[in-house]
Formats: C-alpha cells, structure tokens, sequence
C-alpha cells in the first residue's frame, strides 16, 4: 500500500539536511526531493567511503533505501532566518529488517530507512551490527564562511556530534 509520508526540517539556504528515503517502491531522486535546491548541492558519499561526489541537478540517481544524501536548504529560503522544509516521499513504507552493504573501516553516509525513529543504541549493538561504529550528527550551529577567491562555503567540524555506546560529544 502506497503512503504519502512527510519529515519536516528547520533549515535556512546555506543549511544541509542529510537524507534516507523510508519508503520503497519509490523512484526519488533528490531533485523530486527537494526542487528549489541549487543545481550543485545535491550531494552522495561514493561507494569507497572515500569522498562526497555532486549529482548536477539532483536528478541521475534514485534514492536508494538505507543510502543517505546531504541536500542543500532551497534557494528560495533566506540565509540567516530559518523556516520549515517538508520533505514528502510516496510508496510503501519500510519495515522489518534492511540489509546495506558499508565499507568496513571506512565512512559510510547511511539513513534511517524507516518512517520511525530509530533507537541508537540498538543500532550500535555489536551483536546485531558489528561493522558500525560511532555515530556522527551534524546541525548547521555555525555559520557557513566561504573559501577566498572562490564560490565554496566551508561548515565547521565542531557543528557535529559524535554518538557511542559510552556516551556522546
């Protein structure tokens, strides 16, 4: 059965939410996801768990259940102010158990494929998940500033987040 499921955000422009599709059966890309968005900030982590790579425009790849993006806050939104962003995905929800292939010892941008929350420290349980290690959040805390000379906007590292089974920082 089809559902239309909604997760809204509180992001201004230069904002990036890191996104999973919860549904299956669905042909999104992150364009469909997110329209207004730059043409250049639609982003995935390569299969090597080596570096980002940019979709131009959003629309070559289909979000792939449990593979998580990073899209850009849209165009239209102001650059200091937030406002909300509902993202919508249609299709079967998913449930019971998603199997996704990762790099051991490498990064790896996953997503939460359910429509739920998902509990952390299940998630980091050595007998159910031995290759996943700690767990990085990011929220855009610090304003963005751009690198001399060019178009490109550094975000600060101390924006994120590390989670363990011992705690977080």
């Amino acid at each position: 059965t089809a559902f239309e499921l909604q997760r809204t955000t509180h992001i201004s422009r230069f904002d990036l939410t890191y996104w999973s599709t919860p549904v299956t059966n669905s042909t999104y890309t992150m364009h469909d996801l997110s329209p207004e968005t730059l043409y250049d900030k639609y982003f995935h982590w390569d299969a090597a768990g080596t570096r980002w790579l940019v979709d131009p425009s959003g629309t070559s790849l289909v979000m792939q259940v449990g593979k998580g993006y990073s899209i850009r806050g849209p165009q239209s939104f102001d650059i200091t102010t937030a406002s909300d962003f509902t993202a919508k995905f249609n299709g079967t929800p998913n449930n019971g158990t998603i199997a996704l292939a990762v790099e051991k010892d490498k990064y790896n941008l996953i997503g939460n494929p359910y429509p739920s929350a998902i509990d952390a420290q299940q998630l980091l349980d050595v007998s159910r998940n031995p290759d996943i290690g700690a767990l990085y959040f990011w929220t855009h805390s610090s304003p963005p500033t751009i690198i001399p000379g060019t178009n490109t906007y550094r975000y600060s590292s101390s924006d994120y987040v590390v989670y363990t089974l011992t705690g977080s920082t």
